[in-house]
């Protein structure tokens, strides 16, 4: 009796509620597009053209055939797709990602709340506060980062205990095609090659003003050195006039080693790396041998193409003229 009365009231209060039914918050919206931009369901069985204001559930993909679409997220940054970009919006409270970016661009502006994660094939972006572009490159599997504002880490997907930290107007790339498991070291980008790439996103003037002064000012910056005659020191007549370009410090050491550490990416080994002679007392020799992963590649498609021509001339030789 009780089961009845319980399945009862279920039906009358959803008759009731109808479409004012409670219903899971979507992860984003679409604030703004222009162009080709299709919004597919999590198993991409189902389109539907983009609406200006669309709700996108989590799990909902977003294909940019060409233009340019808006997305405003749950969390609260917006995040800027490019034409020829396919992504995802995933459930970040169950897997911890915010974004999987399958091919194309994506430029994020985030507001400094809680940190947000853009997933790649092979690497993680993880941008806290500032701007951001993430690219990745399906073709080659290559994923690029350029931090525009603040400080963005890239790391790879699979040992996140490596990452690499970007500061403004630098970018840093992760390329599975090259053998690489770890991040490049960040370096200095152009603003030549930036302009084009922010025009893409059809940004504000203003925003896309501020990237580019995060650039010009990185490009300004040299290493801090100091001329004046503090730092001369005289050790002779002779060379009187000469002085050193660096003086001594107690921080020495512990800069030496920050160094290492960059350079053989954190590995335990650090100084017999860089110099095995001085480490294990005498010359080392070492067999370098380096395997290009695309002459294997095209080599099993030459085969596969001499079977497919062997089978075609085999089929054409059964053919009789009646």
């Amino acid at each position: 009796m009780m089961i009845f009365f319980s399945l009862v009231l279920s039906a009358l209060l959803q008759i009731a509620w109808g479409d004012s039914m409670p219903v899971e918050a979507p992860c984003g919206i679409l604030e703004n597009f222009l162009g080709d931009v299709q919004i597919l369901d999590p198993a991409r069985s189902h389109s539907t053209d983009a609406v200006s204001r669309a709700a996108l559930p989590c799990g909902a993909w977003i294909s940019v055939t060409h233009g340019w679409a808006q997305i405003r997220h749950q969390n609260g940054p917006h995040v800027y797709l490019a034409s020829q970009t396919f992504a995802q919006l995933i459930d970040f409270k169950k897997l911890g990602d915010h974004v999987i970016l399958y091919r194309g661009q994506i430029y994020l502006q985030a507001g400094g709340g809680e940190e947000f994660r853009i997933l790649t094939a092979s690497g993680r972006a993880r941008v806290h506060r500032g701007e951001a572009l993430l690219i990745f490159d399906h073709q080659e599997n290559e994923t690029q980062l350029i931090s525009l504002d603040h400080v963005a880490t890239l790391e790879n997907r699979f040992e996140p205990s490596r990452s690499v930290k970007v500061q403004a107007g630098e970018s840093t790339t992760l390329n599975f095609k090259l053998l690489r498991v770890i991040p490049s070291l960040p370096q200095a980008i152009s603003a030549a090659s930036l302009r084009p790439r922010l025009d893409a996103f059809h940004l504000l003037e203003s925003d896309a003003f501020n990237a580019l002064r995060a650039v010009l000012k990185r490009q300004n910056r040299s290493f801090a050195s100091d001329l004046s005659g503090s730092t001369r020191k005289s050790t002779t007549d002779e060379n009187r006039n000469t002085y050193l370009r660096h003086i001594p410090e107690s921080s020495d050491v512990a800069l030496h080693d920050h160094w290492v550490k960059k350079m053989v990416g954190g590995e335990t080994i650090e100084e017999g790396i860089l110099f095995p002679n001085e480490t294990y007392g005498k010359h080392q020799k070492a067999h370098l041998e380096v395997v290009d992963p695309g002459e294997k590649f095209n080599k099993k498609l030459k085969i596969q193409e001499e079977i497919e021509k062997k089978r075609l001339i085999n089929e054409l030789s059964q053919i009789r003229m009646e």
